[in-house]
């Protein structure tokens, strides 16, 4: 038995030797694709596989030199494993190695067997260094009884070329990205760029060749390395499923419930907060289901979408980094236990990384500024522009507000893709039922599958639920949660017949439409950072740092070198693996191994890295935040960088710094960082203008709750609009109709008593006070109703000349009207005062011209009485002047914009063709000189005018009866080129009898050489119309009638009677200003009780 081992161990030796010399020059160095100078960088040895049983010996000796001959690194490795097999193929794993001058390297790799080798259990160190060896397992035979003390020599050569770059070069694809994104704004383009400039350094500069790998590798590897295929097809699923909810109307159902909370700017920011805070174990699962859940709620309370994506991308990504029950903890915790395994350490990790927690300033102090901003309602930057567009932007409650009805009914048009039928109940739970399964299946299945991995390492093992946690597959819970959340929701909508299988389809593809952009973006993100890290630009920024840095100094050093990795790599995770490895060993030999130095660099990288997370343009939860939200991720970008390096510079001026320095305790430390961004915030932040967040929220007036028309202060319908089944108009507020009719029963039969004879000066001085032309200034000088807004909503688009205040237009844009409003002198414009400024100069020069008459003569009379009343007299103009720059000044005081209103003249009408005109009070009834109603007309080359104001025979104006609104001139042009086609009253005040016409450019026609208006049939306004007083002349005439039409006559008749009931409604409503209006109102009825006679 004996003899047979020694024969098999022979048989062994002599394969092993025959072996070495048949494989002599079959080695090769494998090396990276960049190589940097003077950063380290890992190669391999690969050694052939052995063929015949044959192994190699249990020791190997390699060195790697330079062309000039200088060693670049050796060793020996012990090629047994932990098992003591022989292996008949090796890998040979070599790490930091350097070169230290750029251009082409010849590196020859040597690697032999030496006779009679030392009995060693570890490979030397090599050169002092920090070389590290390992052994690739290929094949291996077990050799219990046969011991080698002798070995035959073996050794194998192999010489490689390499072309080493200067380390600045890695550098370029991440500034590439930034600086294009910055100048084109593209995004897509900026990425592309980004890693053609990569794939050109790791080509050796070859355009062509990188713009191939570009595509063909680059971008395919990004759809299946790591998880990438899983958060593609979590993405897909989820995208899909919100388009379900939306279809079938759960998001807005959602909205309208959150809205009965959400009615402020304050209460939707802080209810996202909070919500986020709710979902705290996965970023992607708090940023994309509190986004879409939330979104359609920012219309309504001004919120922009820029402000609502920071605070869901700062929460959901800065507390899940943080939780010890979420997705980051197992990797965290991965990053910590290989550190405590290489620096001989026998700490737990978990419970490491929890004693690190209070070292985490960035993100901690993240999360509580913008608690801060959001309770100070106050931003800074780009943010606070962004906030001021949504909140002056139109409201989008949801509601269905019908246009006013015109001759023939129009057809139904069809809906959007994924807009939902609002005849359908719209059901909050349709969305909170799907987003909820999504949330609690995705917890729990990270529970679950955390458990299958640990039974399956160790069966007989006892794990807790945190343990499940840090060991689980989170993208593959989320996608079996999002898949059951799409199941369930599209089953809710087919049990409650809202919508069809069908229709289920179309808009669950719709709904990944709607994230096929960003996804896109995502991939190339993924893709750009793989070229990030084969160029080696991490490691480039660690070496330029070196390694000769006080203890004090290095944990606020670290983190400011994740700051910066984490912006360039846009990764979390990538800056862990790359800044541990550096900064632990470096804080554990120059501290002497001070544990707290540790603790606080690990806070410092587990903090710090989460930097990129929040505003680099490159990380995969900057993409998907700016998804969710639904805003371009340029703004997110730009909106959000100048929050997040505010509290990085203070988290390490406050943070790291003092507590490396141990000048305070880290309670102390976080005190005054919360102190020092609360005192930005509130020195330097900006608050939203009221006037913004009035417009944008359920209310006009920032001082007084909600005011909705409800009941009685519902708008008037006209008998056709409910006959064809049309709804109300859209229930927001109108302060100035609520102010008149406050006025009016609180003042009843006054609005025309001003004007009685009888009445004390006294009393009309009242009158007269209450209703100050501030009113008007603040407001309009005509008040908008609800019908005169949706027949001006039936001509749009609307463009404004005159616009005042711009509150009529304000109320058009509520009501989804697109509206352009011009001025001559808008807010912030310095030409009114100027004009004033020159027409006190007049003055004065008239007074001293005038002075100047009366006192040139007589000598004496200059000096005497003559001249002293000719100086008394520019004293009392002077007080005149004074006192009416005085009342301008009270009314410039009470002037409000309600709305966006651009400078502009009437020649800026001539781009807007495609619009209606409207015209409220454009003039003074003395302004015919340079009057801008005339030259509106005359640059204005559209169809349709809507004029608001009195017109000729409709007014009180005592000096004429062209009305006090615009001249004779204007109202003789508009009657010569228009028809008028509509005219409705207005509530009016006693000083005026409004109406608002519409008027149709008359078409004009050559016949016999004679030119003639031609006004279509059905534009033409019947003849017949009266008073009040005397309407029941019309009727006269009709009693003696023939039988053979005394049927048609009688439902005439009862025609009659029905718009009569209609029209006494719409008096009552209109309170005590019936007899003014009335005569107005008949006219706009008079084709009803024209038929009727």
């Amino acid at each position: 038995m004996g003899f047979l081992r020694l024969v098999g161990a022979a048989s062994l030796i002599a394969g092993l030797c025959t072996a070495h010399r048949v494989h002599t020059t079959s080695i090769k160095l494998q090396t990276p694709t960049v190589i940097l100078q003077q950063v380290d960088f890992e190669v391999s040895i690969e050694l052939p596989e052995l063929k015949n049983g044959s192994v190699y010996p249990r020791h190997l000796w390699y060195r790697v030199e330079d062309s000039d001959g200088s060693v670049v690194t050796n060793g020996s490795v012990k090629t047994l494993d932990v098992d003591g097999n022989f292996q008949s193929q090796l890998s040979i794993s070599i790490k930091q190695l350097q070169l230290d001058s750029y251009g082409e390297h010849n590196l020859t790799t040597t690697v032999w067997e030496k006779q009679k080798p030392e009995p060693t259990t570890e490979a030397p160190e090599v050169n002092g260094s920090n070389s590290d060896t390992s052994v690739l397992l290929a094949s291996a035979v077990r050799l219990d009884e046969v011991q080698f003390d002798d070995v035959l020599l073996f050794r194998a050569t192999h010489t490689t070329s390499v072309v080493v770059s200067p380390g600045w070069v890695s550098l370029l694809p991440p500034l590439v990205t930034l600086i294009m994104s910055a100048v084109l704004g593209q995004v897509t383009v900026s990425l592309l760029a980004g890693i053609w400039c990569g794939a050109i350094i790791v080509s050796n500069g070859d355009p062509f060749t990188a713009f191939l790998r570009t595509f063909d590798q680059y971008w395919v590897n990004a759809f299946t390395v790591d998880d990438h295929a899983g958060v593609l097809l979590f993405t897909i699923v989820l995208g899909g499923t919100i388009g379900v909810v939306q279809k079938g109307g759960g998001g807005h159902g959602l909205a309208l419930v959150a809205k009965r909370f959400m009615t402020s700017s304050l209460r939707m920011q802080l209810s996202t907060w909070l919500l986020c805070l709710v979902i705290f174990f996965d970023d992607y699962s708090c940023i994309l289901i509190v986004g879409s859940s939330l979104r359609q709620v920012l219309s309504q309370t001004g919120v922009s979408r820029e402000k609502f994506a920071a605070i869901i991308h700062t929460v959901g990504v800065c507390l899940p980094s943080m939780s010890p029950v979420s997705a980051w903890i197992g990797v965290e915790i991965g990053y910590v236990a290989a550190q405590l395994r290489d620096l001989k350490l026998d700490w737990d990790p978990f419970v490491t990384c929890l004693s690190c927690l209070h070292y985490r300033f960035f993100p901690i102090l993240f999360i509580a500024f913008i608690f801060i901003t959001i309770i100070c309602e106050k931003d800074f930057g780009p943010m606070v522009q962004f906030e001021k567009d949504a909140a002056a932007s139109p409201i989008n409650d949801g509601s269905m507000t019908p246009v006013f009805p015109g001759p023939m009914d129009s057809p139904k048009p069809e809906l959007a893709p994924l807009e939902p039928d609002t005849t359908k109940p719209l059901r909050w739970q349709n969305a909170v039922v799907p987003f909820l399964t999504i949330v609690v299946l995705t917890f729990v299945g990270m529970i679950f599958d955390g458990f299958d991995s640990l039974y399956s390492q160790d069966p007989n093992g006892s794990f807790g639920i945190l343990d499940a946690l840090s060991h689980c597959d989170s993208v593959s819970s989320l996608i079996r949660a999002s898949a059951a959340g799409w199941v369930i929701a599209v089953t809710l909508l087919l049990l409650q017949r809202i919508i069809t299988l069908n229709e289920a389809t179309k808009a669950w593809m719709e709904g990944v439409k709607d994230i096929l952009d960003p996804t896109l973006i995502l991939t190339l993100a993924w893709a750009l950072g793989s070229v990030i890290g084969e160029v080696s630009t991490a490691p480039y920024i660690a070496s330029v740092v070196g390694d000769s840095i006080p203890k004090q100094f290095l944990p606020a050093i670290a983190c400011l070198l994740c700051y910066i990795v984490s912006f360039a790599v846009g990764s979390a995770f990538g800056t862990m693996a790359i800044m541990f490895p550096i900064i632990a060993p470096l804080s554990w030999s120059i501290s002497g191994g001070d544990a707290e130095n540790l603790r606080q660099c690990f806070g410092s990288i587990l903090g710090g890295s989460v930097f990129g997370n929040t505003c680099s343009p490159i990380a995969d939860t900057s993409i998907l935040a700016s998804l969710s939200a639904h805003v371009p991720l340029e703004n997110h970008v730009r909106s959000i960088l100048p929050y997040a390096v505010l509290v990085a510079v203070v988290s390490v001026a406050g943070g790291s710094l003092p507590i490396g320095l141990k000048i305070c305790s880290t309670f102390t430390a976080f005190g005054i960082c919360l102190a020092v961004l609360l005192l930005v915030v509130f020195f330097c932040g900006t608050r939203v203008n009221m006037r913004y967040r009035s417009l944008s929220s359920c209310s006009f007036l920032s001082v007084s709750p909600p005011m909705r028309y409800e009941g009685e202060n519902q708008p008037l319908l006209s008998a056709s609009w409910v006959e064809n089944g049309g709804r109300g108009g859209a229930a927001t507020s109108n302060p100035y109709l609520d102010f008149y009719r406050k006025f009016v029963r609180e003042h009843p039969g006054e609005l025309t008593a001003v004007f009685d004879p009888e009445l004390s000066d006294e009393a009309r001085s009242e009158m007269y006070a209450a209703l100050d032309v501030s009113v008007a200034m603040k407001y309009s000088w005509a008040i908008p109703d609800e019908r005169a807004l949706q027949i001006i909503k039936h001509y749009g688009p609307i463009v404004e000349m005159g616009a005042g205040s711009g509150y009529w237009a304000r109320l058009l844009q509520l009501r989804s009207v697109d509206v352009v409003a011009y001025d001559l002198h808008v807010a912030g414009d310095e030409g009114e005062k100027e004009d004033e400024s020159d027409e006190k100069e007049r003055e004065n020069a008239k007074i001293a011209a005038t002075s100047g008459e009366e006192s040139h003569g007589d000598a004496e009379e200059a000096q005497g009485s003559g001249g002293e009343e000719a100086d008394e007299e520019p004293d009392d103009e002077e007080e005149v002047v004074e006192e009416e720059s005085g009342d301008e000044e009270e009314v410039e005081v009470e002037q409000v914009y309600w709305t966006e209103v651009l400078k502009g003249t009437p020649k800026d009408l001539r781009k807007h063709a495609d619009r209606a005109l409207f015209l409220c009070y454009p003039d003074d009834f003395e302004d015919s000189h340079e009057s801008m109603a005339m030259a509106s007309l005359c640059n204005y080359a559209g169809d349709t005018v809507i004029h608001i104001g009195e017109l000729f025979g409709q007014t009180v104006c005592l000096p004429g009866a062209w009305g006090r609104t615009s001249s004779e001139e204007f109202q003789t042009h508009l009657a010569t080129v228009y028809h008028k086609v509509l005219q409705v009253p207005l509530p009016s005040w006693h000083s005026s009898i409004d109406t608002l016409t519409v008027w149709k450019r008359t078409k004009s026609s050559i016949t016999d050489g004679a030119m003639y208006a031609f006004i279509p049939e059905d534009e033409r306004i019947d003849l017949a119309a009266a008073s009040p007083s005397t309407r029941h002349l019309l009727l006269l005439g009709n009693t003696n009638t023939e039988s053979t039409t005394t049927t048609t006559s009688k439902k005439r008749r009862r025609g009659k009677n029905k718009a009569k009931q209609a029209e006494d409604d719409e008096d009552s409503e209109l309170s005590d200003n019936d007899e003014k209006s009335g005569g107005s109102a008949s006219k706009a009825k008079k084709g009803k009780q024209a038929k009727g006679s």
